[in-house]
């Protein structure tokens, strides 16, 4: 009889990943400046690795166009994640910064959090539960103006006090 519980208990345990929801995440990437390079985006477990790419739990890319660009992340597990996305214009697969200090291009983060708010995880953490539709939208900020657009020192330096922060 304990032979069979003890069959029955780990049966039950090796059936335990096969309940384990996971989905698909739809992200659109929403402002693209214009069609040059790519956008990418990189998806974190936590905060610990956020914001180096070289740690990302993965890496997705997609040709930029004008407006918006979605690009789905496949077979995602439930948990807490949080998305930081830029326009590579360049395609060298970095995020460059002017100076070392301003971006130079336009990024953005899960739950656009406001540009005071800083960069971390926990302003850009969201809950997946794996369902199916499941999607985030994130609207790129870029630092530097257009080419229609007027220069102007306050923008920079609020992009700059951002990167401080």
């Amino acid at each position: 009889m304990k032979c069979k519980i003890f069959l029955a208990a780990l049966l039950g345990l090796a059936a335990l990943p096969a309940f384990a929801a996971s989905g698909d995440l739809q992200v659109t990437v929403a402002g693209v400046r214009d069609n040059e390079g790519a956008v990418r985006l990189a998806l974190y477990r936590n905060g610990k690795t956020f914001g180096r790419e070289s740690r990302a739990l993965t890496i997705r890319e997609a040709m930029a166009r004008e407006g918006e660009v979605t690009i789905a992340i496949r077979s995602l597990p439930a948990g807490r994640y949080a998305i930081l996305a830029y326009h590579d214009r360049n395609s060298n697969r970095k995020f460059d910064r002017r100076l070392g200090l301003i971006d130079a291009e336009g990024q953005g983060l899960s739950n656009n959090p406001a540009s005071d708010a800083g960069r971390s995880f926990d302003t850009a953490a969201f809950d997946f539960a794996g369902a199916p539709g499941a999607a985030v939208r994130i609207d790129l900020n870029y630092c530097h103006p257009g080419p229609d657009e007027e220069r102007s020192l306050p923008r920079s330096l609020k992009c700059w006090v951002t990167l401080s922060d």
